[in-house]
């Protein structure tokens, strides 16, 4: 359990910390009042979305965790799983506003996708 309050801690943290970047985000975040959560939905453990809309695992939690961050205890998050092939795009087409997945990280998605990459979690 201390583990996961350091861990989620460590998340928030970083997330705070490049609120300047992530300005326009965040404001239709608040502005909405809901996170829209991008994730794979059907890893056992990490994502899981089935078909009655329980999410639950590590990255649904720390979906959780910065909704929390940014809109307060009473947070709602939308989850939508995505294909590997839609990830990307669909933070670029702002269809969700965070995407918490496992996606390997590589030169090209750096650089070419602009994709910034948090420290490894």
């Amino acid at each position: 359990m201390k583990t996961w309050v350091i861990v989620t801690a460590a998340f928030v943290s970083t997330v705070l910390g490049v609120q300047a970047y992530a300005g326009p985000t965040l404001d239709a975040v608040r502005t909405r009042g809901e996170l829209v959560c991008g994730l794979r939905g059907d890893t056992m453990g990490f994502a899981r979305v089935p078909a009655n809309g329980q999410a639950a695992g590590f990255e649904v939690d720390l979906c959780r965790a910065v909704a929390i961050a940014i809109l307060g205890p009473q947070a709602r998050v939308k989850f939508v799983p995505l294909p590997a092939e839609r990830r990307l795009g669909a933070v670029r087409a702002g269809e969700v506003d965070l995407l918490v997945s496992g996606t390997t990280v590589t030169f090209g998605r750096e650089t070419t996708d602009g994709v910034d990459f948090p420290i490894v979690y």
